[in-house]
């Protein structure tokens, strides 16, 4: 057992819990001042509250670590639901034509977009790729994240998309403590030279039998451009007969569809969600389905924001992530996305934190167990730098100021990363 103590103020979220992440408000973040955690050999929360009350269960027990926080901030570890970290390559010469009016979708036509990272990936061995996603990871452990999802999809055949999931599978085992959760976009981009359905009779042959056997999840990319609302929902039926987890990167440069899909077929999540209208928004408001906002993605490809304001006030449970990849969103900032939802989306600074903690975990099927500290629930935490408080998250960027207010991060009770003062 290790009982920490010494802890300021305790930030459990407990009631952003116990309303499932929706309209989440300041007293959600269930704050416990003079507050210690009691933590088992497991990992798990046994005890999280009023220090007297926590140091009197920790007495029951014969052997108890104690370990000061000396007075920090503490609050549930971040979660990551949105990233395309498996890649190769640079694409900062979109980023210019971008810049010079030319669309995300003509560049694609143009043989640009994700067709070129697909290249540049199938060239990259496996140690490559594993050096740039543990790279990649630690850039958001020293963050404060402690579970990210990482999607596949830059593969121009069904073979190297098998490489790529098998690459990812052997990170994920490979990479603890950070909880890594797979994800199969393998209905990412339609290879050039084969048929949509072509394409998605491969994936669902070769790729779902995989998916099951590994417990992985799947994604499909419903969009103009990308896969058709039909080819969407054939995908989705099949993974529901394989008994498979799912997403959907839904309506980002339309409404084409893959929001209401989403819900139908109960999709974890749906993902940007830009161009929706009420009626999409009603009927997630009355689903389990979490919708993940992508603002940074939003800047880069130069789309509206989201309507995060109408999506959390209808009483959707959202989440906010990084999107990172190579094209349309290459930041690994989790300051640069808290704070474009407080400026630019009026999302308020309990709505961020609700968003990347407990509404994340929801996101990838780890709401049960994750974005809070309560008893039964994994022990990821951070420990806030001396004299900070939660009001300090989310405020600045910079190289010297993004998420500085993280002094150290602790998985499963044990400290992952300690930022040197």
């Amino acid at each position: 057992m290790i009982l920490y103590t010494d802890i300021k103020a305790l930030h459990t979220f407990a009631g952003i819990v116990k309303k499932d992440g929706r309209r989440p408000t300041d007293a959600d973040l269930s704050t416990v001042h003079e507050a210690a955690m009691l933590i088992d050999r497991r990992g798990t929360v046994v005890a999280a509250g009023p220090a007297i009350e926590v140091k009197a269960r920790a007495a029951r027990y014969k052997t108890v670590k104690r370990v000061s926080l000396k007075g920090a901030e503490v609050l549930p570890a971040f979660t990551e639901c949105h990233t395309h970290l498996l890649y190769e390559g640079s694409r900062a010469d979109e980023f210019e034509l971008r810049n010079q009016g030319v669309s995300y979708l003509e560049i694609g036509f143009r043989g640009g977009g994700i067709r070129s990272t697909m290249e540049r990936t199938s060239l990259a061995t496996e140690k490559q790729l594993q050096a740039s996603l543990a790279a990649r990871a630690s850039e958001f452990l020293e963050q404060g994240v402690t579970a990210i999802e990482i999607k596949s999809g830059y593969a121009a055949t069904v073979e190297e998309e098998l490489r790529h999931l098998q690459v990812l599978r052997r990170f994920a085992k490979r990479s603890h403590p950070l909880k890594i959760v797979v994800t199969a976009l393998s209905a990412h981009a339609i290879p050039q030279g084969i048929a949509e359905s072509e394409w998605l009779d491969q994936v669902l042959a070769k790729i779902f039998p995989f998916a099951k056997k590994e417990g992985i999840r799947v994604d499909i990319f419903v969009e103009k451009g990308a896969f058709s609302q039909q080819s969407g929902r054939r995908y989705l039926q099949k993974a529901q007969e394989y008994g498979l987890k799912f997403s959907v990167h839904a309506d980002q440069l339309s409404n084409s569809g893959g929001t209401a899909l989403g819900v139908e077929f109960e999709a974890q999540s749906v993902d940007h969600v830009i161009e929706i209208g009420e009626k999409e928004i009603r009927r997630l408001a009355q689903s389990g389905t979490t919708a993940v906002l992508l603002p940074a993605a939003d800047v880069y490809t130069r789309l509206p924001f989201p309507k995060a304001r109408q999506l959390i006030d209808a009483g959707v449970r959202v989440a906010l992530a990084t999107d990172h990849n190579p094209g349309s969103s290459p930041g690994l900032d989790l300051a640069f996305v808290g704070c474009l939802a407080r400026a630019s989306m009026q999302m308020t600074l309990a709505e961020v934190l609700a968003a990347y903690t407990y509404n994340a975990a929801c996101a990838i099927g780890l709401g049960d167990e994750r974005g809070a500290l309560a008893p039964g629930r994994r022990a990821d935490f951070i420990q806030l730098a001396p004299g900070c408080g939660l009001r300090d998250l989310f405020y600045a960027v910079g190289p010297r100021r993004s998420m500085a207010a993280v002094q150290s991060v602790y998985i499963s009770g044990v400290r992952a990363f300690s930022r040197s003062r």
